[in-house]
């Protein structure tokens, strides 16, 4: 297990290159099982979770390639094994059953037939487990109340790249005609619009100047938003997003939403930005429970917090933070507790960092040549 070592205090300056959106890379490789021939995915995310992903393609059979790399080449020949996910209620509908087991398991012996479909909510994985199954499936699948977000409009481009004749993606209604032989795809990964975001963050609450190119300027706008409102000064172009230093205000209300409404997945990092701003900020995350209470770590930093329920705090700022040692819970919120620690006085260790590494690439090296003083470093010694 690694810690990071901060130093906080420093001003972050320089140009950061987003990679692609780890949202889309774990679906499309999933996707990639679905024809025999090549698939070839560029602007990979060179971040643990898709070797963890890519990893779980050789174990069912497939042959896969430049794990580690940004071009990822996969082959699936045959597959040796299945064990779908637990929570696939739109295979039931289309005719899987359970098998008893100690693992959990479907089977559909006579196919898998395509269905009208109404998600209760507008579920990203279920909407992609649905569009991976329907592809397999016999006759047309309708899906309504489908997730609209950006690596779901990618996954269904891919899937149309492979062969199949798909309709409605970016809507809440998605057509799938299936039972199409698949052929090769080749395809581009889109900049991670959630790094583009969090690169912002860590930008504006150093006081820094940082250029972020990578993301699309219709995915990464959403979060823009919301950074304007703390008063973060920014010129957002086509790729090209760039944050000024800034006085930093309160925004009173931040609310997450779904697609195009402002991204969970950003909450933990600007709920930290806040801390810096003049004023008050309430953020409600009505999404996800819990998320919110790994910031209470803040509290310890000097943060004046708030914490009404699993949904919503109330920050109040501007406080002076100080470092201290940080428990990385998760993914989004331990980047955000780096972000704290940079802006932070004295040193922070923050662990562990493999956690963050999950879905930032090259976390330590990237920091190092904004000018950030840290290190990686294993407590255990």
């Amino acid at each position: 297990m690694s810690t990071l070592r901060i130093e906080g205090g420093q001003r972050l300056s320089g140009r950061i290159d987003v990679e692609g959106n780890k949202n889309s890379a774990l679906p499309l490789l999933a996707a990639c099982l679905l024809t025999e021939r090549e698939c070839v995915l560029h602007n990979v995310p060179r971040i643990a979770d898709v070797e963890v992903m890519a990893r779980l393609l050789m174990d069912v059979g497939a042959e896969v390639d430049g794990i580690g790399t940004s071009t990822v080449t996969v082959r699936c020949p045959r597959i040796l094994k299945q064990e779908p996910d637990p929570a696939l209620m739109a295979l039931k509908a289309m005719g899987a059953r359970d098998i008893d087991g100690p693992s959990h398991a479907l089977e559909a012996p006579d196919g898998l037939t395509g269905v009208s479909l109404y998600l209760d909510e507008a579920s990203v994985t279920g909407t992609e487990t649905t569009l991976l199954a329907a592809v397999g499936a016999r006759g047309t699948t309708e899906l309504r109340h489908a997730a609209t977000e950006p690596h779901v409009v990618e996954l269904c481009r891919f899937l149309r790249a492979m062969g199949v004749e798909i309709s409605g993606e970016g809507t809440s209604r998605i057509r799938i005609r299936g039972g199409a032989r698949l052929g090769p795809a080749s395809h581009r990964l889109s900049g991670d619009y959630i790094e583009a975001g969090s690169w912002a963050v860590v930008a504006a609450i150093t006081q820094g100047e940082m250029e972020i190119r990578g993301a699309a300027m219709e995915d990464i706008e959403v979060a823009v938003a919301v950074l304007r409102r703390l008063n973060v000064e920014s010129r957002l172009e086509e790729n090209r997003l760039t944050v000024l230093p800034s006085k930093l205000r309160g925004a009173g209300r931040v609310t997450t939403g779904l697609w195009p409404g402002f991204p969970s997945d950003l909450v933990s990092l600007v709920t930290v930005l806040a801390t810096q701003a003049e004023g008050r900020t309430l953020v409600h995350d009505w999404m996800y429970e819990l998320r919110l209470f790994a910031l209470e770590q803040l509290s310890g930093m000097g943060a004046d917090l708030f914490l009404c329920d699993p949904h919503r705090i109330i920050v109040t700022g501007p406080r002076r933070l100080r470092g201290r040692r940080l428990d990385s819970r998760d993914l989004r919120s331990g980047m955000a507790l780096i972000a704290a620690a940079l802006a932070a006085d004295g040193e922070s260790l923050v662990s562990p960092l493999e956690t963050v590494e999950r879905g930032y690439s090259r976390v330590v090296e990237r920091l190092q040549a904004l000018g950030a003083r840290v290190a990686k470093v294993d407590m255990r010694r």
